[in-house]
């Protein structure tokens, strides 16, 4: 079973684990006053190589323009896919298109489910 949620829950959620054996779903638990599960719930993929402790989700979209040109990366749990490639970091992807060291927290913007729009990745350090 999937439930989809916005960036802004996932984030919520993701505060609210305990160590790196909790899951969602026993989180969720937690805050409906259940009883915790029996059975280990598998934790939705997610990426957490940003740093920071910033976490998007595998499949959330990257997007900038450099040069009028538009360009989309998709968030693995890895890296940043761009182009049929995965980088390690923002910074290597944005040094990918701009050939010399750029800063991939001011160089990106994470698509918001919640709000339909596109938002500064610096704005989640």
């Amino acid at each position: 079973m999937n439930i989809d949620i916005d960036f802004e829950v996932y984030k919520a959620l993701t505060a609210e684990l305990h160590d790196e054996h909790d899951t969602y779903n026993n989180v969720i638990r937690r805050l409906l006053g259940l009883h915790p599960s029996a059975q280990p719930a598998a934790a939705g993929p997610q990426a957490s190589w940003f740093g920071y402790d910033v976490t998007l989700p595998v499949g959330t979209q990257l997007r900038t323009s450099y040069k009028k040109t538009e360009r989309i990366g998709t968030v693995k749990a890895d890296g940043l896919e761009l182009d049929g490639e995965v980088y390690p970091s923002l910074s290597a992807a944005a040094i990918s298109i701009v050939g010399q060291n750029t800063n991939g927290w001011t160089f990106w913007k994470y698509h918001d489910a919640a709000t339909r729009s596109w938002k500064p990745m610096m704005a989640l350090r």
